[in-house]
């Protein structure tokens, strides 16, 4: 039990039946430092990611569009948002998020809706969770470990990993493995799994700034076709792709202006999420400024990691290479689906061991998704039972219940 989250001595003067929200001890242990907070946000938004939509979508499909240009609006754009989000957090330092903040400021019934949507959303965003680490982690793996060993059966496995039924398997051992995890450890426990996360993530993403940099465009394309070819593919898949792509309608354009600014929509699927742990903060066991420096700031670290990205994989592989790869019929180069930038980083890099470890290194960012979202949902739900929202709405003739007659 924590005596700080406690507003029991604010409870003494109350009349029964008040309607001043406020909570008794809630029994929540400050668990969490301001660097796991930063880590639960970092994972939240997952801007290695968010580099995947910016060079797969906007870049083959927003003609003209400037990515940096994008990256930096999308970016002054989420700001206010996260500044918000932390300020409220280190003033109302309760766990619940914005349903705390909007029940307190504007009204307990729009809280509870905006709250109540967004804990809709994350058990949806759950079940995405298996799909996308067999899309973009353990099928393109298998078919890097099936090219470097010369073996068919993982080749053949690693269209395997993309069927309905492998995607359900995997995405229930996501969900109720981290799920008995949730139930039966502390959140300490939970916590550490961004931590042990974290080294995988950062070698991935040294391994990528490595394969970028040892080979020349030249170089990067030859490896690349070698790959498609190996893992039967076509020959030839850089050219095959670019005639795809530009009987698709694909060509680089000059600058536009609107189509930079529609365009913001992809970046915005991440930049103003550098806010999980207003969720709980509540439990965050650093003063005010914690929460600043775990929202804001770390999104302003994620940005530049972005642009980063974005740089290398536009100046060593090209625009037209990337956004052909993009927009071209996978089966134009033999593949059963569009790769990402990071599939063909690992693919050009010549190298099976930087390209395993690029490729582990960008699902390590979907392995911590499970337990943030339970972490979220749950503390959400938290902050509804302690204003006792539910409790409200029982019959009075539920067997074995009674309605309470204080909001406090």
């Amino acid at each position: 039990m924590d005596a700080d989250t406690t507003a029991a001595s604010s409870l003494k003067d109350l009349p029964v039946g008040g309607e001043v929200f406020a909570r008794r001890s809630s029994g929540l242990v400050r668990a969490a430092s301001t660097f796991d907070a930063s880590l639960v946000n970092l994972y939240t938004a997952t801007f290695p990611i968010m580099v995947s939509f910016l060079l797969g979508i906007v870049l083959p499909f927003y003609a003209g569009a400037n990515i940096y240009l994008t990256l930096i609006i999308g970016t002054v754009l989420a700001l206010p948002i996260l500044v918000a989000y932390a300020v409220a957090s280190s003033i109302m330092r309760r766990s619940g998020g914005d349903y705390v903040f909007i029940s307190r400021v504007l009204h307990p019934a729009l809280g509870f809706a905006a709250n109540f949507v967004f804990v809709a959303f994350q058990v949806v965003f759950l079940t995405s969770s298996g799909y996308y680490f067999c899309l973009w982690c353990l099928s393109p793996l298998s078919r890097l470990l099936g090219v470097g060993l010369g073996s068919q059966s993982l080749l053949d496995f690693a269209n395997t990993l993309l069927d309905p039924l492998s995607i359900l398997i995997v995405s229930e051992i996501f969900v109720i493995g981290f799920g008995a995890l949730f139930v039966l450890r502390p959140t300490r426990s939970i916590l550490r799994i961004f931590r042990y996360t974290l080294p995988l993530s950062a070698l991935g993403l040294l391994a990528f700034v490595l394969a970028m940099l040892v080979h020349s465009r030249t170089g990067l394309h030859a490896n690349w076709d070698h790959y498609v070819q190996a893992s039967g593919g076509v020959k030839g898949a850089t050219a095959a792709a670019m005639a795809s792509a530009k009987t698709n309608g694909f060509a680089i354009a000059g600058f536009s202006l609107g189509a930079t600014v529609l365009a913001i929509t992809w970046p915005s699927f991440s930049l103003p999420y550098y806010l999980g742990s207003a969720y709980f903060a509540g439990e965050v066991r650093s003063g005010r400024s914690a929460q600043l420096l775990a929202g804001p700031i770390t999104a302003l670290v994620a940005v530049v990691g972005s642009l980063v990205l974005v740089g290398l994989s536009l100046g060593r592989l090209g625009a037209d290479f990337l956004g052909s790869v993009a927009a071209a019929d996978p089966a134009s180069m033999g593949l059963s689906g569009s790769p990402t930038y990071m599939e063909v980083a690992a693919g050009s890099s010549g190298n099976t061991v930087l390209g395993i470890l690029i490729i582990i290194g960008f699902g390590s960012w979907l392995i911590p998704t499970v337990p943030m979202s339970l972490l979220i949902m749950t503390r959400c739900m938290f902050g509804w039972s302690m204003d006792r929202v539910a409790l409200r709405s029982w019959p009075r003739s539920v067997p074995g219940r009674t309605r309470p007659t204080s909001r406090s």
